[in-house]
């Protein structure tokens, strides 16, 4: 998709720190106001573009599918808009226990999830309805402080099979019923986890981190090409993209590489998104989009 030329000027003074994409012609942008923080959500559908101006801070967004398919955005301190059906607005807010918010995720084909500070998560068990779900991973030792823990990212392949990556390295696994701590092969933080098509689980972070999950057995991937962050992560036709704040890679099963965008080369990096066919990398002030064979401009915000 692109963006029609009389559209660019909403973005103009915006820089986008969200992308989502819900089809391969519909994309959501959350941006901020470079001036006074003001937060907006792009919708771009069928390369028609339209916005709404949002009164609270937003952290993260995914798409849902029960108990219907809806487009859902969190704030930090637990508000929620859902987009779908025909309907769009706020919902009741997650009633959190403590700390602010950091993801929302739909785990496969199911409900929406939500983690934060303090190793919070929530199920998003109906309209308007979050149950808090980590109670087994409340109990601390005498070395953590409760206020030094956040669940930054969590993913999973049902809702009895989930995973989640946060601070000082943790990676937690959770069968429905019990959190599980896995033994981690580092203390840096981590910053997202992703479930692959394989079986395989994925997380990123600090310092270049790449882990790879097998049976709850963590294991570091050995990689020389960056030391950068990674703030996103996606899984797209059977290789794992990540990218930092300068660029995107992916690993085929045996190295990571660099992806090479040819003439399409953003001059901004920042979060990644993947579904129905297309996978997005999202920068502070551009959007590309990869359908498998080429990457594609979409938006480049001057």
């Amino acid at each position: 998709m692109k963006i029609q030329k009389e559209d660019l000027e909403d973005f103009k003074g915006h820089s986008i720190y969200k992308g989502i994409v819900r089809y391969n012609d519909l994309y959501y942008f959350l941006t901020t106001n470079d001036n006074n923080q003001e937060v907006r959500l792009f919708t771009l559908d069928r390369e028609e573009l339209g916005f709404d101006d949002i009164s609270f801070n937003f952290i993260s967004a995914s798409v849902c599918y029960q108990p219907n398919e809806k487009f859902i955005a969190l704030g930090t301190t637990g508000e929620v808009i859902c987009i779908g059906g025909g309907e769009a607005g706020e919902e009741s807010p997650i009633p959190i226990s403590k700390g602010l918010l950091k993801e929302v995720r739909g785990i496969a084909q199911g409900k929406a999830f939500a983690v934060g500070s303090g190793r919070q998560a929530y199920c998003r068990d109906d309209a308007d309805h979050w149950i808090r779900i980590d109670h087994t991973a409340q109990q601390f030792s005498k070395e953590i402080d409760p206020i030094d823990t956040c669940w930054e990212s969590i993913d999973g392949f049902d809702e009895d099979d989930i995973y989640v990556a946060g601070w000082l390295g943790e990676i937690w696994h959770y069968n429905g019923k019990k959190w599980q701590l896995l033994e981690s092969p580092t203390d840096l933080d981590l910053t997202r986890i992703r479930c692959a098509d394989d079986g395989t689980v994925y997380a990123c972070g600090q310092m270049g981190t790449l882990i790879k999950i097998e049976n709850k057995k963590c294991s570091i991937i050995d990689q020389n090409l960056t030391e950068d962050t990674f703030y996103g992560m996606a899984w797209f036709q059977g290789k794992l993209y990540c990218s930092t704040m300068h660029n995107v890679y992916y690993y085929d099963g045996k190295n990571l590489k660099e992806v090479d965008f040819k003439k399409n080369r953003p001059n901004t990096f920042h979060q990644l998104s993947a579904r129905d066919g297309i996978l997005c990398s999202f920068g502070e002030k551009d959007v590309v989009e990869f359908n498998g064979k080429e990457w594609i401009a979409v938006l480049k915000i001057k």
